[in-house]
């Protein structure tokens, strides 16, 4: 059958994506994507947009829209190196914000096309802004574009693990930057919390703000958190055109006792944001959610959930504009209704998606988060489209009006 790996890319078929996977067994794999597979030692080739592998690197591999690619060896690199693939630097010091200047020799400001690709090792360096600790932190990075993104990636076919030593250190923020990229790492063992004046919340892997950021093809586990308000594995708040996609995520933020405020993936508000292609579960089935996209919403805020993958594990959302699509869950039931902020659930479309041994849960808009809100259903307008909804061995397709 097409895309057999559920990536969204097709190997056959009909359809505008027909013919462009490259290896249609695996979801990691899609165009845009590069790998060490049939290539000799540190080379790498890339899946093309007509399902065609690329000819394989020579010396090391730097993504197409990089105008500079400085390399990070966590394991035998240094910073008094010049940052070349033979030449790595040791951590992100040479590349972090710094809250009151004081940027090392060698320092480079990330801007469009630079890219900072790490090689095997595992990531422990923690840096200071202000009285904060992160792994890798960039604020204010608005020069990316969609042609030239500033990438932080893991080089291809290797393991690049974030494991911060402090309670509390973020491994990855991207904060009110634009086109950052965050790809091919594994992210476990972290205890994630938020920054002092800058981000309340909680997230290990988090974009805050900005325009076209991405967080795709990790593997996100085994994470905990320092509160019970709003600590997720992968985390996005308040962007545009925002994605969070192919993403292997589970077993995040299960040591807090109030698990329905937490989840392996959660979104805030934000304008034609992406969550898709992610597989999300939790290995003991609890109160835990899933993914929470998008809470605490606004009137002009809309997403797209699509050909996701979870059990275990609910999903959750109190959004307007909403589309849900083509998502599979087992065990998970999905919840729509009020979580809180400003605007309540309206104008959403459900359809295409596979319960088992789930439901669709509660479809209820006019339950109002607290008795201080405005009843919900002097909010609430317009149509919920719910198509093809399987469920075992029963097919549902109703309208719902508010």
């Amino acid at each position: 059958e097409p895309d057999k790996d559920r990536d969204g890319y097709y190997s056959i078929g009909g359809g505008p994506l027909a013919g462009t996977d490259c290896d249609d067994t695996n979801r990691y794999i899609y165009p845009g994507v590069a790998t060490k597979t049939g290539c000799s030692g540190s080379e790498a080739r890339v899946c093309q947009t007509d399902g065609t592998w690329s000819a394989c690197s020579s010396g090391g591999y730097c993504p197409a829209g990089c105008t500079t690619c400085k390399y990070i060896d966590p394991v035998g690199g240094n910073n008094s190196n010049s940052g070349t693939f033979a030449s790595p630097w040791l951590n992100a010091a040479m590349f972090n914000n710094y809250y009151a200047g004081g940027e090392p020799g060698g320092y480079l400001a990330p801007t469009a096309g630079t890219c900072f690709i790490y090689r095997t090792g595992t990531i422990a360096y923690e840096h200071t802004y202000n009285t904060d600790k992160a792994g890798i932190f960039l604020r204010n990075r608005t020069g990316g574009t969609l042609a030239n993104p500033i990438r932080i990636m893991c080089y291809p076919g290797e393991t690049c693990t974030l494991d911060m030593p402090t309670t509390g250190a973020h491994p990855f923020i991207a904060l009110d930057s634009n086109y950052v990229y965050f790809s091919g790492f594994t992210v476990t063992g972290n205890t994630c919390s938020g920054m002092n004046g800058l981000i309340t919340d909680h997230g290990c892997v988090a974009l805050y703000g900005g325009t076209g950021n991405r967080a795709f093809n990790n593997v996100v586990y085994n994470n905990t958190g320092t509160t019970a308000n709003n600590t997720a594995g992968l985390y996005m708040h308040s962007c545009t055109n925002c994605s969070i996609d192919h993403n292997l995520s589970y077993d995040n933020i299960g040591n807090i006792s109030d698990s329905q405020n937490n989840s392996n993936i959660l979104a805030y508000r934000g304008l034609g944001n992406n969550i898709s292609d992610n597989v999300t579960y939790y290995t003991t089935r609890n109160q835990n959610v899933n993914i929470k996209a998008p809470k605490h919403t606004n009137f002009a805020s809309d997403y797209t959930i699509r050909r996701n993958t979870w059990w275990n594990g609910q999903f959750q959302s109190g959004a307007r504009n909403l589309v849900i699509q083509n998502n599979i869950s087992h065990e998970g039931e999905v919840f729509l209704g009020d979580l809180g902020g400003p605007a309540f659930a309206g104008d959403l479309t459900i359809e295409n998606n596979t319960f088992l041994n789930a439901g669709l849960g509660r479809i209820d808009p006019t339950k109002a988060y607290n008795s201080n809100d405005t009843a919900a259903a002097d909010q609430c307008s317009g149509t919920y489209t719910i198509g093809t909804v399987s469920y075992k061995h029963l097919t549902l397709t109703t309208k719902l009006r508010v």
